[in-house]
């Protein structure tokens, strides 16, 4: 007697195919994980250095009565924050004022007129995704024009010769 063709899965092509399909789930769900993970640190690391440059030097698009309306650090007081202990870059100064600046004067339109960015007890607007110090990116005759995070692989500037440079910049 001759059998009909069979419909169906066995259960044993059942189980190969449910482990050939978690065998490439483990292989590739790693990588896709880390992707994700880097790519949402970069979008985190540029969104805290674009508030960070508004500290600075201020909302380009916050004028009423052509008059900018948040001039930032250097707007009002006129310098760029020095460096602080454990801060090269003095953005510490952003939410406390540094000793020597004068408050604000509301006539002269001098003076620190903090915060300029909200503080935070472990200070964490100081370094970026990878826990890494931000720095000025510096024109020619050492006045900052942008900041800079060394990005993913932890270094300024590419990691190897001929190799992809993959640090973040926000110029003011």
């Amino acid at each position: 007697m001759t059998r009909g063709l069979r419909k169906g899965w066995t259960l044993i092509e059942l189980m190969i195919a449910i482990a050939i399909v978690g065998l490439l789930i483990g292989f590739m769900a790693p990588r896709l994980v880390g992707r994700v993970v880097k790519q949402a640190r970069v979008t985190a690391t540029r969104q805290q250095m674009d508030e960070i440059r508004k500290a600075l030097v201020g909302d380009p698009n916050l004028i009423s009565d052509n008059e900018l309306v948040s001039p930032g650090y250097v707007g009002d007081v006129g310098t760029w924050p020095p460096p602080a202990p454990g801060d090269t870059v003095g953005l510490s100064w952003l939410w406390r004022q540094p000793p020597g600046v004068p408050a604000y004067n509301p006539y002269t339109k001098h003076g620190w007129n903090g915060p300029y960015i909200r503080s935070d007890s472990s200070l964490r607007f100081l370094d970026d995704a990878w826990e890494n110090a931000f720095r000025y990116v510096r024109d020619p005759t050492g006045k900052p024009i942008g900041l800079e995070s060394m990005g993913p692989d932890g270094i300024f500037g590419p990691p190897l010769p001929g190799a992809p440079v993959d640090d973040i910049r926000v110029m003011f």
